[in-house]
């Protein structure tokens, strides 16, 4: 048994539940090597640990980094300048806004997408980083060298609903700089921000409906308008 293999078993065994895992090796649970065997036998995907050198740096910063992360796709783009965008369901004035920001990223080819499974964003044709906030099996194949699929969960795992903000921790710490629009009181807004600038991250507002702006520390968010504007706001 090595550590890569502990920390699998406890990950398939827990079903990625963080929380789980981590009291499994604080507490020294036995580990069964013959049932890890059968669980990984179900794998329909590959897995990176926090052991190995190909985990993304940026989780190693954060709160609760996940133990082992499944994935599908192509895992070299973890080494580009990352950029996430964050909405909720936009209005037409704010999706236009978002298309032309993402129109100018991928004539730029400076930054890969980083962006929530669930987010409501178009599939654009740019290179992408999504993050499910459920079992990694949901994702069919990936046979695009363009996409990276992660998920803390393995299998058709569904966590529980309370748990599902949980996963913007992973989307702020993969990205460099984070770009949120059309942001409001809710939950998975609050979560986004929060790990955001927790992380010390460089966080954007684009457009003019963003509710939390005012309530949140602004000399942590930076108003833009456009893409090109990223580099300019400091």
């Amino acid at each position: 048994m090595n550590i890569r293999d502990l920390v699998l078993y406890f990950a398939l065994k827990y079903e990625g539940d963080f929380n789980r895992i981590y009291d499994a090796l604080s507490n020294k649970e036995k580990f069964d090597g013959e049932a890890l065997c059968k669980m990984k036998e179900q794998l329909d995907c590959q897995y990176i640990s926090i052991f190995d050198e190909e985990y993304p740096s940026g989780l190693r910063k954060i709160n609760c980094p996940p133990f082992v992360l499944f994935y599908k796709g192509n895992i070299d783009l973890l080494d580009e300048k990352t950029l996430c965008l964050i909405t909720p369901e936009s209005n037409h004035s704010t999706q236009e806004l978002l298309n032309q920001f993402v129109d100018d990223m991928i004539e730029d080819d400076e930054f890969v997408l980083v962006k929530p499974h669930r987010s409501s964003l178009d599939d654009y044709a740019v290179k992408t980083i999504k993050i499910m906030d459920r079992g990694i099996s949901f994702y069919g194949d990936v046979d695009n060298i363009n996409t990276l699929v992660f998920s803390e969960y393995p299998y058709y795992v569904e966590p529980p609903k309370k748990y599902l903000p949980f996963s913007y921790r992973i989307v702020s710490g993969l990205a460099d700089k984070i770009v949120m629009a059309q942001c409001y009181d809710t939950n998975e807004d609050i979560m986004a921000l929060a790990y955001a600038i927790e992380q010390n991250k460089d966080v954007y507002m684009i457009g003019n409906e963003y509710e939390l702006y005012d309530i949140l520390n602004q000399q942590k968010i930076k108003h833009i308008e456009n893409y090109g504007e990223l580099e300019s706001a400091v």
